[in-house]
């Protein structure tokens, strides 16, 4: 339930997400990721949200064609909350995520992930040390078909994020919006 009051957006607001990565003949992958978030609520308080990923991934696969992805890395994070004045820069944690994929025909999967990240930082507005919590949740199908220059992908889907404040007790902060991307595989 909405309290009067409380922080609060109604409507949808694009953020970016840019991935560069590398994948080996083993099919395993090092890359880097990077997601921007900016939105002010209704009542004026301004939310960013910015985070660097560098990591390492591992490919699996099941009968059935059925395949998966573990990855392990560090994320970098900025997060500011106006309303709560939680400013925390360079924070840095440890990340973990897993993706599963099912395939429908020959060129359509269905993927389903989670991510995890702990993020350990320093709270400039009270000079305190903060450390606090990123969920990530995704699912979707994605679209791949093989070209003259690679593995040209079309994905989309729903992800939830949640950020959680350990330290200061405040409330947590969620994102929750529809993905799109596009992509050349090599």
């Amino acid at each position: 339930s909405h309290e009067p009051g409380e922080a609060r957006v109604n409507s949808l607001h694009a953020g970016s997400r840019w991935t560069l990565g590398y994948r080996m003949c083993n099919g395993n992958a090092l890359r880097v990721r990077v997601f921007d978030f900016q939105v002010t609520d209704d009542n004026d308080n301004e939310y960013e949200v910015n985070n660097i990923d560098i990591e390492y991934a591992l490919n699996f696969g099941f009968d059935c064609g059925w395949c998966g992805e573990l990855s392990v890395g560090a994320r970098r994070g900025e997060f500011f909350e106006e309303a709560t004045g939680g400013n925390v820069n360079n924070s840095w944690g440890p990340l973990v995520g897993l993706e599963l994929r099912a395939p429908l025909t020959c060129c359509l999967d269905l993927y389903a992930g989670v991510r995890q990240s702990y993020q350990f930082g320093h709270d400039e507005n009270a000079d305190d040390p903060m450390y606090y919590a990123i969920s990530e949740v995704r699912f979707g199908a994605e679209y791949r078909q093989c070209t003259g220059y690679g593995e040209m992908f079309l994905r989309t889907g729903v992800e939830a994020q949640n950020y959680q404040h350990y330290t200061d007790g405040t409330e947590d902060t969620a994102l929750l919006g529809l993905t799109l991307s596009a992509g050349l595989q090599r």
